[in-house]
Order: structure tokens, then C-alpha cells, then sequence
């Protein structure tokens, strides 16, 4: 059980002696949160969650288990983690092997990894497997016309089929091995230029017509991985299952199965060195989509175009996906499942620079499902990311969303633990949509993030969103520059639910925040919430004041924890308790504080 808070215990004395000291000295945010705590007659020993309060299951991972024990080492933890997935990124990859690593290598260890992790599975299990678990995360189009009746036969249908898949995925292991082939294939791809010497790397070169190619060829070869292609600087049209296509440029189109796995392909891989593109996966797993295997898509240069239906763009099951992209004004449009999504293994988009444009329905911009790392890092440009209505929520409403995206962790309840979703955009004004779930959120002992370092930035979304943690979960937001708008209904703007922790920090620029309730650092049913803002003339809109701006609900008891904080500016409120320079209690656990900026000396206080 989350540990039990104490009973206030002269909150008004404590408040003013607080309010006085912080006016004459300096501070930081981990100082004004102890702060803020203690006029509650808390310390964040109050908020740590006990790794047992609900069962262990094989994925839960260890770094979850740590900040849930932590919860107000949220921040800082994340912000560790994010700066490493961005340093692998953009980093070289290294390989300890002192062998060269050649196209016959990275295939051969792809199939002993394959062969591997399939150990203690029967054939029939091991097609059930890699057919089921990732069903487990297509949603009905059709579910919101169903009556009543008719859904809860499906959900006890689907509760017998669900046990026989459980079992399997108990039983799934050594996902972490992809990691290490991906790397071997970010070396070799590495070591390639479109002056290579072909025969060098594949072999001797065929040079007669090939079925699903169009344009011109410098050649292909049968090699023990599958068919590779190499295409000329002409425009090309490839359309089957290859497992790697080097075109050397031309606006070129790619269709079929490309940089993804099947049965016959464990090793999938596209480079374009040239032009503009367009991508069409018009099968699941490609794209940039890994299934038992690895996939990785490197485009050069161009204005290019992904389009795909689910589990591409940077996306894995059971294996290691990169889509990396150099330059560009590119569009991603996917369906669901894409974008940076894993499960038992880790998938990346990257794209390095242009005013780029996102869309997806549902688990995607980065997203982390049980045992994934999923990543989005986009580097530079003004970019829209849009997780756009598809798949009606139908257990709260009929006429919103479910979207889980954009730095979300995911874990399937109460069976699995989720794993760790990352949304990092490092330069440009950028637009984030989403409407249920969504914008560094999670969802039961996962971890999800989304970092924004520059512009002026537009957040809008409806609930479960900017910076929430959902059900033992932890999510956070952080915007570290720019003037921003942030815009939701609830349970959001640093909103912890049912034992979880969400963060919303916004470090600098004149702000805006719009919401209607359970938002701006509220805690909900055990849960911790934190709203900071840093500095700015800021403008707080709350339709119910009641539980917002620092609000913890007394709900099991002995309640919740809601921190709201703002250090800097002059400030306006639509709240009328709340005010530059003022402190102010909500609910069972709820402070808010706005801290009027110290006198200049000889300016009267």
C-alpha cells in the first residue's frame, strides 16, 4: 500500500513561515517542492509506492519499480534516461567484435538469435505467439456500434482466448538480443556510401530483369538473408519482399514488404541515399517494422512520404527497429502501432531536420508497451504531431478517442507491466494533438515522456494527458523554453490517478494553461500530481476550481498529493483564491503557490 500521509498539524503557521523564508532566499524546484510538502506536514517518503502492492510480473522493470518508491525523483530520472536514448541516436555505433561485420554475419546471428529465443516453445506456440501478442493491441472499428450485450460476450471470449496468451508471453526471453544485432547493422550501414564496391559486400551481382522491380538496376544477388538490391540513380519502383534494397537515387517508390522482417527475412533493410520518396507499407511489419528480427530504413536526403498501416515507421515486436531519416520536409502517416512503438524490444523513429508532420490514430510517437523502449527524436524544425481520432473510447465516452501517443508507457493491466515511451523534440515551435491518453502519460508500471527543449509551443488534448501517470504509472511533460499553450479537459497539466505520478514542468516563456478539472499538479485517488512553472507572465484558466491548481482528493481514506507551483512573473488567475505571492490548500493534500518575486534592494516590499 502507498504509505499513509499524517494529519495537517498547524497548516497556517507553517505556510507564513514558509511564504517569509523563500522571499529572502534563493531556491530550487526540488527545494520548493520539500517546501511546498511541508505545509502539509509531508516529505516525499509520504508518496513512495511499495514495489509489492501489486504482484510482480516477469517484465517489470526495475527502473519503474525505483521511481515508484521515488516518486519525486520523477524528473531528474527521466531527464537521465532521455539524454541517453538521444546520445545513442546520434552516436556512431560501435561493435566489440574485432571481426568485420559483414551482410552474412548480421544474417547468421539474426537467425541463432531467432532459434535462441525460441527455446521452450513448440512450433504451433511459436506461430500462436507471433500471431496473437501483437493483436493484443488492434482495437474494433466497428466496437462503439455494439449493444451492451453483445460487448460483454466478446470480453468473456476474449477472456478464455486471453489466459492461452498469457502463457505464451510468460514465456517469452532474450528480446534484449535484438538490441545488440541492430547495432551490427547500424555498423555496417555505416561503413556503406553510394560509391561502394558492391561485389565487395554481396558478391558477385546479377544483372537479368527481377520480379518487383521497376526502373533500372546496378544488380541484386540471392544471399543467405534473402534478395538484395542495388538501384541506380534513376527512378525505381520496388514492390515485393526484399531483404535489402540500396537505391543510389531518384524519386523512388517503395511498396510490398521493405526494411521488415517475415519468416525467410530476419534482417530487413532499405537505403536511399537520394531524392524524394514515397513509402508505402502496405503490409504490417515494414517500414521500418521488426518482428522476431531487426529492420532498419536509412533515407539520405528528400522530401519524403511514409505511409503505413500498423507496426512501421520505426517499430518492434519481438525485435529492433530504427527509421532514421537525414533531411527533409517529411510527412508519417500510420494507422496504429508505428512511430516509434515497441514491445519486447525497442524501435526508434529519428529524423534529423525539416518542419515535419506526424500522424498516427493509436500507440504511436513514441511509445513503450510491455517490455518495449519506444523512441520519436526529432532534432529540428517547426513539426505537428497528430494522434488523430479513430478508435471510439467506449467505456468513458462515444464521441472522444482512444489514442494513446506521444511519449506514452503502456502495460496491460493487471497482468504485464509496460515499458518506456520517449517524445523528444529538441528545436522548433511545434503542435501536439491527441485525445485520450497521451503527451507523457502512462498507464500501469510504465514510464512515459515527452520533452520539448525550444519554441513556442501548442498542447492540446482531452484527458489522461500532459504530464499524467494512470494506474501505478509515472508520466511526465517538460518544456524547457518558449511561450506555450497547453489546453485539456482532465486529469492532466501534472495529474497523478490511483497510485500513480504525473509532472507537468514548463522552465521558461509566458505561458497559458486552459483546463476543467483534476489538472495543473492534481493528485487523484493516491496519486501525486506536480504543476511548475519557472518563469513567465503566465495565464491560468481553471473551469472547476475546485479540484485543480493543487488539489488532492481524500478518496480511500487518506488521500492524495497536489502540488502547484509557480516562481516567477506577473501572473493572472481566473481562480479567485489563487494570486501572486499567495498560498492557498485544496482538498485533503492539496497546495498551491504562486511566489511573488523578491523585492529589488530598496524597492519596498
Amino acid at each position: 500500500m502507498i504509505k499513509y500521509f499524517p494529519k495537517f498539524l498547524a497548516v497556517g503557521l507553517i505556510i507564513v513561515s514558509i511564504a517569509i523564508s523563500v522571499q529572502a532566499s534563493g531556491f530550487s524546484d526540488d527545494t520548493l517542492v520539500l517546501k511546498a510538502l511541508s505545509a502539509l506536514n509531508l516529505s516525499p517518503s509520504n508518496f513512495a509506492i511499495s514495489p509489492d502492492i501489486e504482484t510482480p510480473d516477469p517484465f517489470r522493470s526495475p527502473i519503474i519499480t525505483y521511481l515508484l518508491l521515488h516518486s519525486d525523483q520523477l524528473e531528474s530520472v527521466s531527464m537521465k534516461l532521455t539524454d541517453s536514448v538521444s546520445k545513442q541516436l546520434k552516436m556512431s555505433p560501435s561493435i566489440t567484435s574485432t571481426l568485420p561485420v559483414t551482410w552474412d554475419k548480421i544474417v547468421t546471428d539474426a537467425k541463432l538469435i531467432r532459434e535462441r529465443n525460441w527455446t521452450g516453445f513448440t512450433p504451433e506456440e511459436r506461430i500462436k505467439a507471433l500471431s496473437d501478442v501483437p493483436d493484443l493491441y488492434r482495437e474494433d472499428d466497428n466496437v462503439a456500434d455494439l449493444d451492451v450485450f453483445t460487448l460483454k460476450e466478446r470480453q468473456e471470449i476474449g477472456a478464455d482466448s486471453m489466459k492461452a496468451t498469457n502463457a505464451l508471453i510468460k514465456k517469452i526471453h532474450g528480446y534484449t538480443d535484438w538490441n545488440r544485432s541492430l547495432n551490427a547493422l547500424r555498423a555496417f550501414t555505416a561503413s556503406i556510401s553510394d560509391t561502394s564496391n558492391w561485389e565487395m559486400i554481396f558478391g558477385s551481382l546479377r544483372h537479368t530483369p527481377l520480379a518487383g522491380v521497376t526502373g533500372a538496376i546496378v544488380g541484386w544477388q540471392e544471399t543467405s538473408g534473402g534478395i538484395v538490391i542495388i538501384g541506380s540513380k534513376a527512378r525505381n519502383i520496388y514492390d515485393g519482399e526484399f531483404a535489402a534494397i540500396i537505391d543510389l537515387g531518384g524519386n523512388d517508390e517503395y511498396r510490398g514488404r521493405f526494411a521488415g522482417n517475415s519468416e525467410k527475412v530476419p534482417v530487413g533493410l532499405v537505403i536511399d541515399f537520394e531524392g524524394d520518396d514515397y513509402y508505402l507499407a502496405d503490409s504490417n511489419f515494414s517500414c521500418a517494422g521488426a518482428r522476431d528480427g531487426i529492420a532498419m530504413l536509412l533515407d539520405f536526403s528528400g522530401n519524403d512520404h511514409y505511409i503505413g498501416n500498423q507496426w512501421s515507421q520505426g517499430a518492434a515486436m519481438m525485435g529492433a527497429s530504427l527509421l532514421e531519416d537525414r533531411s527533409g520536409f517529411d510527412s508519417y502517416e500510420a494507422d496504429a502501432n508505428s512511430q516509434g512503438c515497441a514491445a519486447f524490444g525497442s524501435a526508434s523513429l529519428h529524423d534529423f531536420t525539416g518542419n515535419d508532420n506526424y500522424r498516427i490514430h493509436m500507440y504511436g510517437q513514441g511509445v513503450g508497451l510491455i517490455a518495449g523502449w519506444g523512441t520519436l527524436l526529432d532534432e529540428q524544425g517547426d513539426d505537428q504531431y497528430l494522434a488523430t481520432p479513430r478508435y471510439v473510447d467506449v467505456l468513458r465516452y462515444q464521441d472522444h478517442s482512444l489514442t494513446l501517443s506521444q511519449g506514452f508507457g503502456y502495460g496491460l493491466r493487471p497482468n504485464f507491466s509496460g515499458g518506456f515511451g520517449f517524445l523528444i523534440d529538441e528545436t522548433g515551435s511545434d503542435f501536439y494533438m491527441s485525445d485520450i491518453y497521451g503527451q507523457g502519460c502512462s498507464y500501469w508500471y510504465a514510464l512515459g515522456v515527452l520533452l520539448d527543449k525550444t519554441g513556442n509551443d501548442r498542447y492540446l488534448a482531452y484527458q489522461y494527458a500532459q504530464g499524467s501517470g494512470i494506474h501505478i504509472s509515472l508520466g511526465l511533460l517538460r518544456d524547457e523554453a518558449g511561450d506555450d499553450h497547453y489546453d485539456s479537459k482532465g486529469v492532466s497539466q501534472g495529474c497523478g490517478h490511483d497510485l500513480g505520478t504525473g509532472y507537468l514542468h514548463d522552465l521558461a516563456g509566458e505561458d497559458s494553461y486552459i483546463c476543467s478539472d483534476l489538472s495543473q499538479g492534481a493528485g487523484s485517488a493516491n496519486g501525486f500530481g506536480v504543476l511548475i512553472d519557472d518563469a513567465g507572465n503566465d495565464v491560468y484558466s481553471n473551469r472547476n476550481s475546485v479540484s485543480t491548481m493543487g488539489y488532492g482528493n481524500p478518496r480511500r481514506d487518506y488521500g492524495s498529493i497536489g502540488l502547484f507551483l509557480d516562481k516567477a512573473g506577473d501572473d493572472r488567475y481566473a481562480d479567485t483564491d489563487a494570486a501572486d505571492g499567495r498560498m492557498w490548500l485544496r482538498g485533503i493534500r492539496g497546495v498551491g503557490w504562486d511566489i511573488a518575486k523578491p523585492a529589488l534592494k530598496g524597492e519596498k516590499p
